[in-house]
């Protein structure tokens, strides 16, 4: 019964995890409802296994003690540090370098294409509104950080749960 919950809860956080991801690259804001929702989620999550929710809650906090310096130097915004803090309470001690590793595939990706795009002989607005709101990014100079928070958060945990 607890595995089941388990499993459903962490299914219904991936989709949250998804929607403010979508969110996010959309508007570039992470809004507080989604993060107590997903919060919610989580707590479900964890009561499942409720041993292992003090690492989860310390990884949380550190994750948000290391990303609150770069939201007061303006280099993230509040809501981008809230949702590291999730993606700390999702990971845990025993995930923390999945996520991280995650987090670095991501953030390498965006730099990626954050450079090499504007080279490219092909427009970005022909690959439709995804193309497109990627081009204003990139002409905005602005990075969407919750999209690789949202994707490291489901790897680190579809790792927990699967292990």
């Amino acid at each position: 019964m607890l595995e089941t919950l388990r499993i459903l809860s962490a299914l219904a956080a991936c989709v949250w995890l998804a929607r403010i991801l979508w969110s996010d690259f959309t508007t570039l804001k992470i809004r507080n409802n989604d993060i107590l929702i997903l919060l919610g989620i989580l707590a479900i999550w964890l009561a499942a296994d409720y041993a292992q929710a003090l690492p989860h809650l310390g990884m949380g906090a550190i994750f948000f003690l290391m990303s609150f310096p770069l939201w007061l130097a303006g280099k993230l915004g509040a809501g981008d540090v809230k949702f590291l803090a999730v993606g700390g309470l999702i990971c845990g001690f025993q995930s923390a370098l999945i996520f991280a590793l995650a987090l670095l595939g991501c953030a390498l990706l965006f730099a990626a294409l954050y450079y090499w795009l504007p080279f490219v002989s092909v427009s970005l607005v022909s690959l439709g509104p995804m193309g497109t709101r990627l081009s204003e990014l990139i002409e905005m100079r602005k990075v969407p950080y919750g999209v690789p928070i949202a994707v490291a958060s489901a790897v680190a945990l579809a790792a927990n749960t699967v292990f």
